[in-house]
């Protein structure tokens, strides 16, 4: 295993485009960062949008996808299928020096496995993740599960067995897990599946249930900027977003009324609202980037971008940039401005892009 591992790493390749170059010494990024999948999945960009830098990292075939940052926001996270059905997490630095493979699967029962959407914790110690692992025998079937491991790596560790989680999210002061749980119902004798929200402590305690629909179902959560609140999608019959207290004390409530469509959405820095991908509302049937307020009863979405097929929005860390997808080209805007920028055909892909951290200045301070 570490001999393939030496040997991916001496493969590894760093490309740097003409523009960043500069008079021959090496160019340090700095932030904030922009990171985003390539067209073909076999490779993450940075960019460094202040200094308008590019950085191309790939570490060999396989699909890349971009999952975040370090707290400190000096190593990538990613998930690279480096062997045919068999995605792992990795952490790399920004220049791609230092490639760790963080998972081990210790597990011959699997025919397949993928970790899937990664986080590290806010005081770096954990790192968490959806781990799907399929399996051929006795029947073909796969499983789901919120899994864990320490940020030097590991065998994954479990927070759910019961095979049906998915979305973790860290809250804020990464004391807490937002997650959702779908699980079989029996409604009208029909068994029905339903999406649920629940949390877990850090530690893997004091796991609850937040919702309980008797229709429709949540998933999507995310956590306010102070942790107090947690908003989500629910699906009904269209999805719609919704916002409850943390503690689950405070019944959810709708900060739509009306029916549309939300792709995607992301919290403002300042919490009082969402910027959201939505379609089919106040009659514009194009996903736009609509700002609606958290709460109740409100009647006063307004449109944040507008443009055509946009979805994806993500702040970065100051507020003072928001990135999005734009015909699934990546695009971003300041806040203060409502011009748009592209970053071209390479960038079109399926994920959300991502990030740098707030505590993130330089590269050079790595």
């Amino acid at each position: 295993m570490w001999r393939s591992l030496l040997l991916i790493t001496l493969l590894l390749t760093i490309i740097l485009p003409t523009a960043a170059q500069g008079d021959g010494e090496e160019i340090m990024l700095e932030g904030p960062l922009l990171v985003s999948n390539s067209i073909e999945q076999d490779g993450l960009l940075i960019f460094d949008i202040i200094n308008g830098h590019e950085r191309v990292l790939t570490f060999g075939p396989g699909d890349h996808f971009i999952g975040g940052f370090s707290p400190d926001g000096c190593e990538i996270l990613f998930t690279w299928e480096a062997e045919p059905g068999k995605s792992d997490l990795y952490a790399a630095r920004l220049d791609g020096s230092g490639l760790r493979k963080l998972t081990f699967v210790d597990d011959d029962t699997l025919s397949g496995y993928r970790m899937w959407e990664p986080e590290w914790s806010p005081d770096g110690e954990r790192i968490v993740f959806t781990y799907i692992r399929y399996y051929d025998t006795p029947e073909p079937r796969r499983t789901t599960h919120i899994a864990w491991i320490p940020s030097p790596g590991g065998i994954p560790a479990f927070y759910s067995n019961s095979g049906t989680e998915s979305q973790p999210r860290w809250s804020p002061d990464g004391a807490w897990l937002a997650y959702v749980s779908t699980q079989p119902v029996v409604d009208a004798e029909e068994e029905i599946i339903k999406r649920e929200l629940w949390m877990v402590g850090a530690d893997g305690n004091n796991k609850r249930r937040l919702t309980s629909f008797g229709e429709g179902g949540a998933y999507n959560p995310r956590w306010s900027p102070t942790g107090d609140r947690i908003a989500f999608i629910f699906e009904p019959l269209e999805q719609q977003l919704m916002v409850m207290s943390a503690d689950g004390f405070t019944p959810p409530f709708l900060v739509m009324q009306q029916q549309a469509m939300v792709l995607d959405f992301t919290w403002q820095p300042t919490g009082r609202s969402l910027i959201a991908a939505v379609r089919g509302l106040q009659g514009h049937n194009e996903n736009k980037l609509w700002q609606i307020p958290a709460s109740q009863n409100n009647t006063t979405a307004e449109l944040f971008v507008d443009d055509l097929y946009l979805d994806f929005p993500r702040f970065s860390a100051d507020g003072a940039w928001l990135a999005f997808r734009r015909e699934y080209e990546l695009a971003l805007t300041g806040v203060t401005r409502q011009d748009i920028q592209t970053f071209g055909d390479n960038t079109k892909n399926n994920s959300p892009p991502v990030w740098s951290p707030a505590g993130f200045v330089s590269e050079s301070d790595c």
